[in-house]
């Protein structure tokens, strides 16, 4: 229902400083988060790096940490817009949903439950300070499929308890703001 696509490998001395017109930005664990891409964290590199097109990043893709300390490996990050040609390094992973086959939204779904994740670190193999996850381990991980009219149903279920979730996130900053500013004036007078 998914393929995976390995990224791309470079050093540190591979970075650059600016981007050319030969250039490729590249998100690495740091720049994958749960809320998506942030770009100030992006790597530039020369386009050499990137080996073939399946490399690049495309709407819908899912993003997934293979190397990390065991608390981020598997962390995904969900690819819902682009402004520029992105590719991934290489202790990341993307997981691409096949078109008509899985809802790459409700893909994303299922591998950020808590299900997903405890079976992300039940089954890192992990040495002293870094835990791996290969395809074939992500491979295994059994998830319920539906037929795809169903699948839509279910994220736009999702989709509206997301909208909740995000709302009352939103009014809680803003109520700590509140207090915040509340105690500082208090404070300074």
């Amino acid at each position: 229902n998914a393929d995976f696509v390995r990224g791309v490998t470079f050093s540190k001395n591979d970075r650059l400083d600016k981007e050319t017109d030969n250039s490729v930005k590249i998100a690495t664990t740091r720049a994958s988060q749960n809320d998506g891409i942030k770009e100030e964290h992006l790597n530039i590199v020369d386009k050499k790096f990137v080996k073939n097109d399946e490399q690049y990043l495309k709407k819908n893709d899912i993003l997934i940490s293979l190397a990390n300390s065991l608390h981020l490996v598997g962390r995904i990050t969900f690819v819902n817009k682009l402004y520029y040609k992105t590719s991934f390094g290489a202790f990341m992973g993307c997981i691409r949903a096949k078109d008509n086959m899985i809802n790459p939204i409700l893909l994303n779904y299922f591998l950020k439950s808590s299900y997903a994740k405890e079976f992300f670190k039940t089954n890192a193999n992990t040495t002293t300070n870094i835990s791996n996850l290969n395809f074939k381990t992500i491979g295994k991980l059994k998830l319920p499929v539906p037929p795809i009219e169903i699948q839509n149903q279910i994220v736009e279920e999702l989709d509206n308890y997301q909208k909740v979730i995000d709302k009352n996130l939103k009014m809680i900053k803003n109520t700590e703001e509140k207090i915040n500013n509340k105690i500082n004036s208090i404070w300074s007078n």
